[in-house]
């Protein structure tokens, strides 16, 4: 456990050495760090509790590397079946098209429509000062909306996503403030 860390880490030297463009170690830091999670959504899967939200959450996180990531799981799932139990693979293989599936027929034309709320609602409608912090609320917003939990402004605004991102941010500072103490 944390190995994902340290080979974040150890690529980081590597790729400074070898001169990678910011955009290349962005794609294999990302690779690193997800490349389990594959495996802990097919667990979800073979169970029948893989919801929408957490395939979601794993698209937006991965980003364009998704279908590598997904790659990458498959790969990781069919060595770890090198002693001959290849009972499960036909199950793994249909989780892996379905996934690739959605990723690209479902979730990459949801993420190029327009966004439910922008800053300029939040500033609008809470009276907030731009701030980093707007990254954070936006993101949760629109993993809303793009795991069918909210469909239009109003409720992105009168649902109390905004709200609860903004408590959980000042929960956490308050944490960090009480740590630094």
């Amino acid at each position: 456990y944390g190995h994902e860390m340290k080979s974040m880490d150890l690529f980081m030297t590597i790729a400074e050495r070898l001169k990678f463009s910011n955009d290349e170690k962005k794609a294999v830091l990302t690779l690193i760090k997800h490349h389990l999670r594959p495996l802990f959504l097919y667990s979800d899967y073979r169970v029948n509790r893989l919801s929408r939200k957490s395939k979601t959450s794993f698209f937006m996180a991965c980003g364009a590397q998704t279908p590598d990531v997904l790659l990458h799981g498959y790969a990781d799932f069919l060595s770890k079946r090198q002693d001959g139990n290849t009972a499960e693979t036909p199950l793994f293989e249909q989780f892996f098209r379905e996934m690739t599936e959605e990723y690209f027929s479902i979730h990459l034309p949801a993420v190029t429509r327009e966004k439910l709320i922008t800053g300029s609602d939040l500033i609008r409608e809470f009276n907030l000062s731009p701030s980093p912090l707007f990254r954070a609320i936006l993101d949760h917003v629109e993993e809303s909306r793009l795991s069918g939990g909210i469909s239009t402004k109003t409720e992105a605004l009168k649902t109390g996503i905004v709200l609860s991102v903004l408590l959980k941010i000042v929960q956490e500072i308050g944490r960090a403030q009480r740590l630094n103490s």
